[in-house]
């Protein structure tokens, strides 16, 4: 009976640290999400009612804009994958000077926020963008490609292909040769070899790659918004907006937003289970490390240059563009543009005068102060979670994970929308304040970093603390002494991750965005609409900066694939 006794307060102990952590969760995420999700089976009188969900159920135009969510995501995601394979095989067969370089930079449009993409592709695809200027100086006409669905397909593939990348090329390093060889020397060729033999290996890489690019493109929100191009392609996403913030609809905007939390959240599920089926597969499959190929001056490799000489000039247009074009100015409405640091020094340097300086200025700063505060708020949490789970083998500890992940899989629209409907019951300095801001980016960033941490804890070997905990160290010098060193990358890396999302993001600060709680992609958003784009550039450059110096903090700690 004491023995028990023991066994229970020792359980209780372990799991003590969750309830300050439970309750951060609850607050940030769960209960304003289940308020506004909740809103939409009501009636305007407050009594339960599914009518909210029929009507748009029932809608032809409602059905319409589902139906396309579908397909603008199904197409985006059968060519990125398709796109990124021949990338795969090169970056797990070749071995070649600077592809760790090469691998970095083809990462990067997938960690850009969407409205420098956005940005990127007025510039470089527009009427009198970087891309039609060259077709009709070499008498070749120009291309319309902005405002339509090939804008929005494009803009997606450039997003995503890195995904398809980076994912199939880790399995498809390990896949062993000798199946394959053994087809060939029954006689397959190398097309029939690829799709008896190579195909289904690489079926589970391929699956989940999928799956999160077609999530991705799902909830994908600023580029259907500017470069879709009006209400004709419209997405889920993207209605759920203009109800809530334009048409002040609260009602039937909670009611799509519970349509569309239900399907991202079993798209989650079916990824979720594909990455059990992956890791699976890979258990079973991968039982050597396949030999890496050197270039040669054959015509393998020429293609091979070509691939990734195509890639990376669409890879680098649309942000160089960007970053050019901030290095302009117009005098005048029918001047030449000349070389200038003008909006740089506005941003650095602002005047008391100029109205760009003082947003431009307003905004770099709200957006750093977000970007530490929600770093402050989402690691100590985090490590908490992460270290209670994968140290002390609590019960309910799947349960629990996904409790800090589910965010992962809810529409930041909709988690805008619900802090937007939140604020109406708070006290008017908490309306549309940075307080709430910060709480909806920690509530955003939660799950990347708590999976950095987690999955650095994991490795941790139990060894280590038996160890320590037998030459009669407490569990602060434990945690102090043998995890903290070792956590050190894990740390770094989520408090990154948090950074990166926090300072990029954009659908649910939108939402909530009031005239002193401006950030760098609302500022960007708001000049693109104004036509300002040198402006718009220059801030959109020190974001670039921003994010890429991100990224390589990332990379060079190793997370990307873990967290990813």
């Amino acid at each position: 009976m004491g023995r028990k006794l023991r066994q229970l307060r020792g359980a209780v102990r372990d799991e003590l640290p969750l309830i300050p952590a439970f309750l951060f969760i609850l607050i940030i995420f769960y209960i304003p999400l289940g308020g506004i999700l909740i809103k939409g089976i009501q009636a305007p009188g407050g009594a339960f009612s599914l009518d909210g969900i029929k009507q748009i159920l029932g809608s032809t135009y409602y059905r319409s804009i589902i139906g396309f969510t579908f397909f603008q995501a199904l197409i985006s995601t059968i060519l990125s994958v398709m796109i990124g394979l021949p990338g795969a095989w090169i970056m797990s067969h070749y071995s070649f000077p600077g592809k760790r370089v090469l691998k970095a930079v083809i990462t990067i449009p997938f960690i850009l926020p969407s409205i420098l993409v956005v940005l990127g592709f007025v510039l470089f695809f527009g009427k009198s963008g970087t891309l039609n200027t060259i077709l009709s100086k070499l008498g070749m006409g120009q291309l319309k490609i902005l405002y339509s669905f090939k804008a929005i397909i494009i803009a997606h593939i450039f997003y995503n292909f890195p995904i398809a990348i980076r994912i199939i090329s880790s399995l498809w390093a390990k896949v062993p040769g000798n199946q394959i060889m053994a087809a060939r020397s029954l006689g397959a060729g190398k097309v029939r070899t690829f799709f008896s033999v190579t195909i289904h290996q690489l079926f589970p890489a391929i699956l989940s790659s999928s799956m999160i690019i077609f999530i991705y493109c799902f909830m994908s929100f600023a580029i259907i918004l500017v470069l879709g191009g009006g209400p004709e392609l419209s997405t889920v996403e993207v209605e759920v907006y203009r109800l809530a913030k334009v048409s002040l609809d609260i009602n039937k905007g909670s009611s799509l937003a519970l349509i569309q939390s239900a399907m991202t959240l079993f798209f989650m599920f079916i990824y979720s289970s594909l990455e059990r089926y992956k890791s699976f597969e890979e258990k079973i499959i991968l039982r050597e490390q396949k030999a890496v190929r050197r270039m040669k001056a054959d015509l393998p490799t020429l293609l091979i240059i070509l691939y990734f000489t195509v890639v990376l000039i669409l890879l680098a247009a649309p942000p160089l563009s960007v970053f050019a074009e901030s290095l302009r100015e117009r005098k005048s409405l029918s001047g030449t543009e000349v070389f200038t640091f003008k909006w740089y020094r506005e941003i650095f340097f602002p005047s008391a005068q100029g109205t760009y300086s003082r947003i431009a200025f307003q905004s770099l700063r709200n957006s750093l102060l977000y970007a530490f505060s929600t770093v402050l708020l989402t690691i100590p949490v985090s490590l908490t979670v992460s270290r209670v789970i994968a140290i002390k083998k609590i019960p309910f500890a799947a349960l629990t994970e996904l409790i800090f992940v589910l965010p992962l899989g809810v529409s930041s629209v909709i988690l805008g929308m619900s802090y937007m409907r939140l604020g109406n019951y708070l006290p008017g300095d908490f309306k549309g304040s940075a307080f709430l801001v910060i709480l909806v980016h920690s509530a955003i960033a939660m799950p990347l970093a708590f999976k950095s941490l987690l999955s650095i804890y994991r490795k941790i070997k139990g060894s280590l603390r038996e160890a320590a905990k037998n030459l009669g160290a407490s569990e602060i010098r434990i945690f102090r002494d043998i995890e903290l060193p070792l956590l050190k990358s894990g740390i770094l890396t989520g408090a990154t991750f948090a950074f990166a999302v926090s300072i990029g993001e954009m659908n649910a600060t939108l939402m909530l965005s009031q005239p002193g709680t401006t950030t760098l992609p609302i500022a960007i958003y708001r000049l693109i609409g104004s036509y300002k784009f040198y402006g718009a550039c220059a801030l959109g450059s020190i974001l670039m900066l921003i994010c890429l110096l991100a990224f390589m903090a990332i990379d060079y700690f190793d997370g990307f694939g873990d967290t990813l």
